[in-house]
């Protein structure tokens, strides 16, 4: 697994926008049978049509496994100069027996293809939506530039309802195992996009806690501001520790923040 801890850190691009200009991005939507998830070779096949008609892949998005649920795929192909070929690809890959069903997307504007090929997005199994920077962006600053100091005290409280919600969804994933949930925690919200979580020291008889958090999505946002800058994820690890520690009131404190210069976030928990 590769982990970067720099502003440059690596960055997988999700979602299903493909903006090739002056090509012929086309989307292929393919859902395979429940019992194809474990059949070998299932996915090779399908790309062995792709390569028989000299197409490119450019994007592949599969879907999360789900035993005896159907296997979803989104994959796109740069068809230009081949777009008679199209419908060819189509009608040949739904020959497979694992095929369930198969659509194409079209770009609707020189190269760029945004089509969503679901009703909704999901992630392990609950609905999603995608915040875009400049999405959060607006959220997170708008909050704090409109209402001052209080909109600080807004974002944390926010943090708050959604850490104790986040503790709650962990816990029942670990069960009753701490060690196993201190990494569910630090797993998921990495998976989410919010950053790189280490629980650098975790004591709770004494409810005492130091956690270090690398490419802070929200303290990015305030880079070079010379001072500790997280108020929703301070918020968020608030709401988690008051949950763990059974505890009301607890205070986290930001020490260092990439926002002042350091090389990461670091909170104490107390």
């Amino acid at each position: 697994m590769l982990t970067k801890k720099s502003e440059e850190a690596d960055s997988l691009e999700v979602g299903s926008i493909v903006n090739l200009p002056n090509r012929k991005p086309v989307g292929f939507y393919i859902i395979f049978t429940p019992e194809a998830l474990f059949e070998v070779g299932v996915l090779k096949r399908v790309l062995d049509v792709f390569e028989k008609y000299l197409v490119p892949i450019v994007c592949l998005h599969v879907s999360s496994p789900k035993i005896g649920e159907p296997l979803k795929s989104y994959i796109v192909v740069d068809v230009k100069d081949k777009e008679d070929k199209t419908e060819i690809i189509k009608n040949e890959i739904k020959k497979f027996p694992q095929i369930e069903h198969v659509e194409t997307y079209y770009p609707f504007y020189d190269g760029l293809l945004a089509e969503l090929p679901t009703e909704t997005l999901s992630m392990a199994g609950e609905r999603c939506i995608i915040f875009r920077r400049p999405h959060y962006e607006a959220f997170i600053k708008s909050v704090q530039s409109v209402f001052g100091l209080g909109g600080s005290a807004i974002l944390y409280h926010l943090g708050i309802v959604l850490g104790q919600k986040a503790y709650e969804d962990h816990r029942r994933i670990a069960g009753e195992d701490d060690e196993l949930l201190l990494r569910v925690t630090s797993h998921l919200l990495k998976a989410v996009g919010y950053g790189i979580l280490e629980f650098r020291r975790v004591d709770k008889e004494r409810g005492r806690s130091l956690v270090r958090i690398y490419n802070n999505f929200e303290c990015e946002l305030y880079r070079n501001v010379g001072k500790p800058s997280s108020q929703y994820l301070r918020g968020i690890l608030a709401g988690w520790f008051q949950r763990f520690f059974n505890r009301k009131n607890v205070r986290v404190v930001e020490t260092k923040c990439i926002a002042k210069g350091d090389g990461y976030c670091e909170f104490e928990i107390f």
